[in-house]
C-alpha cells in the first residue's frame, strides 16, 4: 500500500495518507480543516540493503559527541 504525502492549500498542514489506488487521491481531505484543496508532495523512497552492507556501514560510523 503506497504512502502519499500531501499539503493542504487552505491551512498549510502537511500530512501522509495510505492509499490503495491512485484514483482514491481525489477523495483525500485535510485531517485538520477537512478541506479537499490539497496537493500531492514529492515523496522519496526508502530502501533496505543486505545485512552485509549494513554491517560494513556501521563499522564506518563514529559516535556523535556528548
Amino acid at each position: 500500500m503506497p504512502l502519499y504525502e500531501f499539503k493542504c492549500l487552505d491551512c498549510c498542514h502537511d500530512f501522509e495518507k495510505l492509499i490503495l489506488k491512485t484514483s482514491q487521491t481525489s477523495e483525500v481531505m485535510c485531517p485538520v480543516c477537512r478541506s479537499r484543496r490539497i496537493e500531492e508532495k514529492f515523496s522519496t523512497f526508502a530502501s533496505s540493503s543486505s545485512s552485509k552492507s549494513v554491517a560494513a556501514n556501521k563499522a564506518n560510523c563514529a559516535p556523535s559527541g556528548g
